[in-house]
């Protein structure tokens, strides 16, 4: 259990000095994490060897090497081993230690770095700078700072420092005195970009500083009792913590690891421990070597381990060394393809099968690896029919963009200088990552002919993961929407429905009828003459034409022909007679509610009828009979008479003549 507690005991301060305001983290790794059962093997491969710098203050003579701190004049001294390791942009440096050939070691000794050029792995050999004694190194890309640890435990000048370079000059900027921010004696250094922060060790301890290396957490103890920190790295925002035996004699397989086994703890950026690694002995009969340091090449993606070789004679380590070795981790990234739903089409190359929803090449789900540090040609085309050959209904895949990452991260299956770290960050172990092909629903058109009408709303793209969504229908003045016709409807459909899942483009027409009048011919009361057209007849009061009561139809924004409306009593066609009636003229026809006439044969728009803006109207027309009058003729004979009237029609009331 990781818990944040004050730290403010004195008894740390005889340790080390701590902020008291500074976080402490008490950290969970056990005995259990510490062993080498549970620890995973890291595979390294040498890179090249350095022939450790020798330093000689007579002449004045240093190669290859920056020098650190001052021998005095005629001292001899050589480097007896590598110290700390880190990459830059442009260099892999490496601090080394040194022994005095004149057996004097004290506070004026010097140690020179090694400043390699990382591209062709030659030792620069034009810089010759001069700075105190360095332990680790680590580089800042925020401030382009090389910053080296130094602890000095003699008398005279004891302490921790910082000396920070620039990292393209190799010039010395400043030296930094942690004392005065409560903090002394650290081995370790690393910076971590992430968080903006610098991890600073001593002994088995972790400590945080801020961008201005002020304290601002302390792992507390944090490593087994036989380890202890050489080295720190940050790669990926984890801190490796990478350690040496503390007491060879005491400590020897108590935890599973040999000698020279190289450990190496994991911890996130607080601190707390993730897990362990190691790198197998590289001891053989007559030589050791000791793994130092870890650093990564952020351009690459390359983790380089610094070695030391030590002479053994008689199963004893004998100094100083003969060598510095550069190894690096044999990491890979290896990449598997997913189909993303898709499927295999049928026309591919038979070295692919699947699995699932991934890609099977010739029995290994793992379509390409790649070691760090290296690149390859291409990815696999996704749809080649004379190789791997996905298909999915619905989507295609976007150019430049053919396979993804899960964070969504593309790649294009036609560039051809892919390196490791461009599809995982660097690892101390293999990396195992999965592209799938990134699939974009295809975008259907959906064309629409309103035939004159009008709608809004509906949609004019769609593709296979659209929600399901109904057509609205249109409208037109004077029309009645009838449906719509086109793309998947057999004959005419009010509810046209796409469902989610529907594929293609699509065509739609709407298809409307025009409002109409029909209009019937009501006989009042009449009947049809003896005399008429052969295809006229009567349905009870209603006059049909071919056995259709209908005897005019207008459709919207039309008129009647030009004849206008029939005659009521043309004897070659329609001929409604009724005893004692004639129609009134003028206005031959008026309507069931007596408040429009209308006059035979003139010509009408369907509006004058009825308003059919919305909708279609039957209207009937009744003869608008009238009486007819009569003349009664009186001859008296030479007689008078009084009141008896000279006309008289149908609806007259019975009368009798007066005599």
């Amino acid at each position: 259990m990781r818990m944040i507690i004050k730290k403010v005991f004195l008894m740390f301060v005889l340790f080390f000095a701590i902020d008291i305001n500074a976080e402490v983290i008490v950290n969970d790794l056990t005995g259990n994490d510490s062993n080498k059962s549970n620890a995973t093997s890291v595979s390294v491969s040498l890179v090249k060897t350095f022939t450790p710098s020798k330093y000689d203050a007579s002449s004045a003579v240093i190669a290859h090497q920056i020098n650190i701190g001052r021998i005095s004049s005629g001292e001899k001294a050589f480097a007896n081993a590598g110290q700390g390791i880190e990459v830059t942009n442009n260099y892999i440096i490496i601090t080394q230690s040194i022994d005095s050939y004149d057996e004097k070691y004290n506070p004026t000794t010097k140690n020179p770095i090694l400043v390699i050029n990382k591209n062709s792995l030659n030792v620069n050999s034009t810089l010759q700078e001069s700075l105190w004694h360095a332990n680790d190194v680590t580089y800042n890309p925020n401030t382009n700072e090389i910053i080296f640890s130094k602890v000095n435990s003699y008398p005279d000048n004891p302490g921790a420092f910082l000396v920070l370079y620039n990292a393209n000059t190799l010039s010395a900027k400043r030296i930094l005195d942690l004392s005065t921010k409560n903090i002394s004696g650290g081995f370790a250094i690393a910076y971590n970009k992430n968080n903006n922060k610098y991890y600073y060790g001593w002994s088995n301890r972790i400590n945080i500083l801020n961008s201005d290396f002020s304290l601002t957490g302390d792992s507390g103890s944090v490593l087994p009792n036989c380890k202890t920190a050489q080295s720190f790295e940050i790669i990926n925002d984890k801190v490796y913590f990478v350690t040496v035996r503390k007491n060879p004699a005491s400590c020897a397989n108590n935890d599973g690891y040999s000698l020279d086994d190289g450990v190496i703890y994991e911890f996130d950026n607080t601190g707390r421990y993730i897990k362990t690694y190691y790198i197998p002995t590289l001891t053989t009969s007559s030589a050791s070597l000791e793994v130092e340091g870890l650093a990564v090449d952020e351009d690459t993606g390359v983790i380089y381990a610094l070695y030391n070789r030590y002479p053994m004679v008689n199963g004893a380590y004998q100094s100083p060394t003969t060598g510095i070795y550069l190894y690096k981790v044999n990491s890979n990234v290896n990449i598997r393809l997913k189909m993303n739903g898709g499927h295999l089409a049928e026309q591919h190359n038979s070295q692919f099968t699947t699995s699932g929803d991934y890609i099977v090449k010739n029995s290994s789900t793992t379509a390409h690896t790649v070691a760090y540090g290296s690149t390859f040609g291409s990815l696999l085309d996704y749809n080649n029919p004379n190789g791997l050959n996905i298909e999915k209904e619905g989507y295609a895949v976007p150019n430049g963009a053919h396979w993804k990452k899960s964070d969504g991260t593309t790649y294009d299956q036609y560039k051809e200088d892919y390196s490791a770290i461009d599809f995982c960050e660097p690892t101390l172990t293999n990396c195992t990552i999965d592209l799938l092909v990134n699939w974009t629903p295809i975008n259907y058109t959906i064309t629409y002919d309103l035939a004159g009408g009008s709608v809004s709303g509906n949609p004019a793209n769609y593709n296979i993961e659209t929600n399901s969504f109904t057509l609205t229908n249109p409208t037109k003045e004077g029309h009645t929407f009838k449906g719509w016709s086109g793309t998947g409807i057999t004959g005419t459909s009010t509810n046209v429905t796409i469902a989610k899942g529907s594929t293609g483009n699509r065509t739609y027409t709407a298809v409307f009828e025009p409002n109409k009048v029909d209009i019937r011919i009501n006989m009042n009361g009449g009947t049809l003459g003896s005399n008429h057209g052969s295809e006229v007849s009567s349905s009870g009061s209603y006059v049909t034409l071919n056995n259709n009561a209908i005897i005019h139809t207008i459709n919207y924004g039309e008129s009647l022909p030009s004849g206008g409306l029939n005659d009521y009593n043309d004897a070659n066609l329609i001929n409604i007679t009724k005893k004692g009636y004639i129609a009134q003229s003028g206005k031959e026809y008026i309507t069931t509610t007596n408040d429009k006439f209308y006059n035979q044969n003139t010509v009408y728009s369907a509006n004058e009828f009825c308003n059919i803006t919305n909708n279609s109207c039957t209207i009937d027309l009744l003869v608008n009979w009238t009486p007819i009058n009569y003349t009664i003729t009186y001859d008296l004979a030479g007689g008078s008479v009084s009141g008896n009237p000279v006309n008289y029609n149908i609806e007259t009331n019975s009368f009798t003549l007066t005599n």
